[in-house]
């Protein structure tokens, strides 16, 4: 504010406003660029947080809850092994598309 108040000598905008009066037009478009910018900012990498997330929890808690799980009797195995081959091969790819 010390800084601000050396470069900009214009009174008005350090006063309480008037009541109706609106503040000068380049004020607001620097409010309004300060503010878009940071909101863009922060909302265009919204999706890839989210899908960091579910790569997160599905690479960490489903192969967990597979050696976790005595329920699964031995004769599943068979039928387990292409399935996890499969998501093994998607992974990789998905993980060479990220990573490239």
């Amino acid at each position: 504010m010390a800084a601000m108040k050396a470069l900009i000598k214009k009174r008005e905008l350090y006063e309480k406003p008037r009541a109706d009066a609106p503040p000068p037009w380049w004020i607001r478009a620097l409010l309004i660029f300060t503010c878009t910018g940071p909101s863009f900012a922060h909302g265009s990498n919204g999706g890839q947080k989210g899908m960091g997330r579910i790569m997160l929890i599905l690479v960490g808690t489903v192969p967990l809850g597979y050696a976790l799980s005595h329920a699964v009797p031995d004769s599943h195995t068979p039928q387990f092994t292409p399935m996890a081959q499969v998501a093994e091969m998607q992974l990789r790819g998905s993980l060479y598309w990220l990573l490239s």
